[in-house]
Formats: C-alpha cells, sequence, structure tokens
C-alpha cells in the first residue's frame, strides 16, 4: 500500500551496517521492487495516486521492461523476471483529487501513467451482485426479501446520484 510516507529508498533498498567478525560493515539490502523483479511474481502497487509522484519516477525504467539500475548497489542492473508482472490500483487514475474524496491522493506525471500499458476501470456491483453480498453479509436480511429490496434500491439509487454528481460521496460495498 502506497502513502506518503513511501519512499525511493523502500521501493530501491539500502545500505545498512551490520556488524562481522566484529567490524561494522555495509551492505545493500534490496527494497521491495528488485527483490519482486527477480521473481515470477505479479507485484500490485496498492493505491497508486498516494505515492510522492518523485518517488514513482525510480518504477519507470521497470515500467518499461528494461530492468531497474540500481545506482545504490554499484550500478547494478536488475533484470525482470520473464513473469514478472507489475499492476497497480487506485480511485483516481492518477490525476489526485481536487473533491476531498480521496484525500492525500496525488495527480502524477503523465511520463509514469503512459508507462502502464492496460487500464482498467473496475465498475461498480451490479444489483444481482449488490444482493448476494449483502445477503452473505447480513444473511437475516436474505429472510425478509421487501427490507433487502429496500436496501438494494437505495444502493442503486445513492450510486445513480454519485455518478451524476446529485450527491458528494460515493457508497462501497464496505459502506452497503
Amino acid at each position: 500500500n502506497f502513502d506518503s510516507e513511501i519512499s525511493r529508498l523502500d521501493l530501491i533498498g539500502r545500505d545498512v551496517l551490520t556488524q562481522e567478525n566484529g567490524a561494522t560493515v555495509s551492505r545493500f539490502e534490496p527494497g521491495v521492487l528488485p527483490q519482486m523483479m527477480s521473481q515470477p511474481v505479479i507485484g500490485c502497487f496498492d493505491e497508486i495516486d498516494f505515492v510522492r509522484p518523485d518517488v514513482s519516477y525510480v518504477m519507470q525504467r521497470a515500467l518499461e521492461g528494461n530492468g531497474l539500475l540500481l545506482t545504490e548497489d554499484g550500478g547494478r542492473l536488475v533484470e525482470p523476471h520473464p513473469y514478472f508482472r507489475i499492476c497497480a490500483t487506485g480511485n483516481t487514475c492518477g490525476q489526485g483529487d481536487e473533491f476531498g474524496l480521496y484525500q492525500g491522493a496525488r495527480p502524477q506525471s503523465m511520463a509514469f501513467l503512459d508507462r502502464f500499458t492496460v487500464w482498467l476501470k473496475i465498475d461498480y456491483l451490479s444489483t444481482a451482485q449488490r444482493r448476494k453480498l449483502i445477503s452473505t453479509k447480513e444473511p437475516e436480511l436474505a429472510k425478509n426479501p421487501d427490507l433487502l429490496d429496500k436496501i438494494v434500491s437505495y444502493t442503486q439509487e445513492h450510486l445513480t446520484a454519485f455518478k451524476s454528481q446529485n450527491c458528494l460521496q460515493p457508497l462501497s460495498p464496505r459502506g452497503f
């Protein structure tokens, strides 16, 4: 999960001091990005629009598939594993938040955003999906179909109002 406290060193790595045979020595400890890149994993950067834009720049070369140059580790090049992939999630498509819905979200540079080659929009749950979710989480409601219908109807009305900018707050699955 990204937040404003994530730093370049968290992503890339850093020198750490350790004791070896009674002497203090410095060694490079890889950050999360080089660790992920060397494995057949999908690295998911959650809430990408909360990272500081200057920090997100360290991912650009990796997003292009050109490896990651670790100047902090003597210029070592980390080649990506053939099955390594990066994905990211965000609520503002990297545009920041001027309305206060996602306070702390930051606009990301187009140079960074352009390096994501596939974009997906995940829409709100359908009425049937909301009905199933509510019934699963609150089994007592499934026993009262009229009340369940009213709740599902309200969630639809609220989401429609939000999408048409008639109310300011979205209604998340946690919320309903």
